[in-house]
């Protein structure tokens, strides 16, 4: 029985919460026009997703990590590597997308004073071209260097640079910064332009290159990956269609967060004058140069914005009798609109679809948090306040949510049998 209730606690984790958003007046907005999830922590992933690179990138689930709680790695700590996955799903342009990642980026061996490189892209490309990846080193596997192609039919590259040298004007790349820009987020621009990948715009987060207070990478010489207290970055972007029929653009939002469950901080807004083509496909590129890390990227959330969306975070990957689990439940609100009368519906299940009884996992309390916004309530919750009596499965909440706000649930509970 302990090891049945060992599987089936494995398998709920995974795909622990069956959620149901109804809001009366706004069901239209709730429905998004397609959702990519991919946790990268098995040892295979959705025909779909499309891996490779030089050499090429690779899930460490059962091989350099333990089953089921892996990374795709994209590159390793070693010098002139380039790795990319991207989704082989084309979608319309005219929707947008949002996407939401975590990454580690960390170095086993010093690569001296490059205080490692070179940096992780997230790329949109015409759907209609044949993928084919950009440079090494700076270049982030999306923009060309001297004598090296960029990305086929590249419209925008997101990078977190973390040597500086995807920002800077250098190695036959058009336009961008003087001098290195470490631990920077940079646009570079399509393909099809007079000045193919052309620097747009960058924010440097810090200046120094070694501190890790507010890096892109984690700069100190490890034998094994930061954990999330030491280093944790979760990546929010926004690519938002604001332009008209006849003449469509974009508006880029890039915001990150640096610890488990925190506030995100939003660094970036832009907005694209390039032609947009019809149909896009997104992906991710890493690479390294004369400097390296390790670029590792998990929990990959893809889906159109605009919406209500959930998303769920949980601290263990493989629980045991009693284990205490902690998993939290995102609702998101991208819309101009307050909503009202917004009731979720939480159902946990196990991993053959039959719902939890509360005496096999039995919940402690419940914690609402309203994300810093007093306008975002629950019946029956008080924000930061942990509700220890009442629980049900499913749990059911009516909220209001603020105008592009978020708000969430923290369940925590222990594994009884």
């Amino acid at each position: 029985n302990f090891r049945n209730m060992n599987r089936l606690y494995s398998r709920l984790l995974l795909s622990i919460l069956l959620i149901t958003i109804f809001v009366s007046l706004f069901l239209s907005q709730v429905n998004a026009q397609f959702t990519i999830t991919e946790n990268f922590k098995g040892s295979s992933v959705g025909s779909n997703i499309i891996l490779g690179g030089n050499p090429s990138s690779v899930l460490t689930s059962g091989v350099f990590d333990p089953v089921n709680n892996g990374w795709l790695r994209l590159t390793t700590d070693a010098t002139n590597a380039r790795g990319f996955a991207y989704i082989d799903t084309p979608f319309p342009s005219s929707i947008g997308v949002y996407v939401e990642f975590e990454y580690k980026t960390w170095r086993s061996t010093s690569d001296n004073s490059y205080n490692g490189a070179d940096g992780i892209s997230l790329f949109l490309f015409d759907a209609t071209k044949t993928f084919s990846i950009g440079a090494f080193g700076g270049s982030l596997g999306y923009a060309n260097q001297t004598n090296v192609a960029g990305l086929e039919g590249a419209y925008i590259g997101v990078g977190l640079d973390e040597y500086g040298n995807f920002a800077m004007k250098s190695e036959g790349k058009n336009g961008g910064t003087d001098a290195l820009a470490p631990n920077s987020i940079v646009l570079r621009g399509p393909k099809n332009h007079a000045q193919p990948y052309r620097y747009l715009t960058h924010v440097q987060l810090q200046t120094s290159s070694s501190s890790n207070t507010n890096s892109i990478d984690y700069n100190t010489v490890t034998a094994t990956r930061p954990t999330d207290s030491q280093f944790y970055r979760k990546v929010k972007i926004y690519i938002e269609p604001i332009g008209t029929v006849a003449a469509p653009k974009y508006r880029i939002r890039v915001s990150w967060t640096t610890t488990v469950g925190g506030t995100d901080v939003q660094h970036m807004s832009y907005e694209t004058t390039d032609p947009i083509p019809a149909k896009l496909k997104l992906g991710f590129a890493a690479s390294t140069g004369g400097g390296f890390n390790f670029h590792e990227i998990r929990n990959v959330f893809i889906t159109t914005p605009g919406g209500v969306r959930i998303s769920k975070e949980v601290d263990k990957t493989n629980a045991y009798k009693d284990d205490v689990l902690t998993y939290t439940v995102n609702v998101h609100n991208e819309t101009a609109t307050k909503l009202n009368g917004m009731v979720l519906n939480d159902t946990i299940r196990d991993g053959n679809g039959n719902v939890v009884s509360l005496s096999d996992f039995q919940i402690s309390s419940i914690t609402f948090n309203n994300k810093g916004n007093t306008a975002n309530t629950a019946v029956g919750y008080t924000s930061g306040v942990a509700k220890t009596t009442g629980f049900t499965n499913p749990f059911s909440a009516t909220l209001l949510l603020d105008a592009n706000s978020s708000a969430s649930f923290t369940i925590v509970g222990q594994v009884k049998k």
